[in-house]
């Protein structure tokens, strides 16, 4: 089992070689100086897990190096060590969130024994929580990653998608896209110009509202699988035109398909 650490700022010594007594033989080192910077320095050079600083005296010190205790890690466990004749004053500390626990000196060695599992069981308890809480932060971030770059060619698709009905409106050929429902779904400006009583055919409309039953048929015949073997002639409005039809597929499924019409 890795050794576990406790820290003690303690101006006037005595408190810290009572602790390592009381301490002596336990699965955890106890690290102490009674100079605030040097504390300051080997808060951050070891893994503490308990930080001890006594009300009394220099109480200024005391209050301060919680403080940075905190700052430095809200999972280390911090004690207020004090008299019985303090307590008030230790207990405002802990009310003030200025620290975690109290610690009565004298102490029983047994309960102080107690103590110190607890706190290093809490101290793990926030360990554990905070690793999750991380765990958790990585996964949203690497999600967003992955939204934004969805978002990305989500973009890039609809920019090339305006692009090529954009495209298909400007070809100088009448153009007619049929969904495999039998809708159409486009139509371009040429269709308008060479057969001007298909000039505003709205998406959506039903192909036999508006194309001849032949190529109704045709279409029919070529979304099931059966195409025809030549472009083949129909009259469009009293014009005759030559009717090609070109596949929309995804995966080899039929998705519908395109009329090319050849004003004859």
């Amino acid at each position: 089992m890795a050794e576990r650490f406790i820290f003690c700022f303690d101006p006037e010594t005595q408190i810290a070689d009572s602790l390592k007594q009381s301490l002596k033989g336990e699965n955890c080192k106890l690290l102490t100086s009674n100079h605030f910077e040097e504390a300051l320095m080997m808060l951050q050079g070891f893994p503490i897990e308990i930080a001890i600083a006594p009300l009394m005296p220099l109480k200024s010190q005391g209050n301060l190096f919680l403080k940075k205790v905190e700052e430095y890690d809200p999972n280390i466990r911090r004690w207020v060590l004090s008299s019985s004749q303090n307590i008030q004053d230790a207990l405002k500390w802990i009310l003030k969130r200025e620290a975690d626990d109290l610690l009565l000196d004298p102490w029983d060695e047994n309960s102080l024994k107690v103590k110190i599992l607890s706190a290093f069981a809490q101290y793990d308890a926030m360990e554990k929580q905070k690793k999750q809480t991380e765990k958790i932060f990585s996964r949203i971030e690497e999600l967003s990653d992955i939204n934004l770059s969805l978002e990305e060619k989500i973009t890039e698709r609809t920019e090339a998608l305006f692009f090529y009905q954009e495209l298909i409106k400007k070809i100088p050929i009448p153009v007619i896209g049929i969904s495999e429902e039998g809708l159409i779904v486009l139509s371009n400006e040429a269709l308008g110009a060479a057969f001007p009583e298909l000039k505003t055919i709205a998406a959506g409309t039903e192909m036999q509202d508006v194309l001849p039953p032949p190529v109704v048929k045709l279409i029919e015949l070529y979304l099931k699988g059966m195409p025809p073997k030549e472009a083949m002639r129909f009259t469009f409005h009293k014009r005759m035109a030559r009717v090609r039809i070109a596949a929309l597929k995804k995966k080899r499924a039929m998705r519908g398909c395109v009329l090319v019409l050849e004003d004859l």
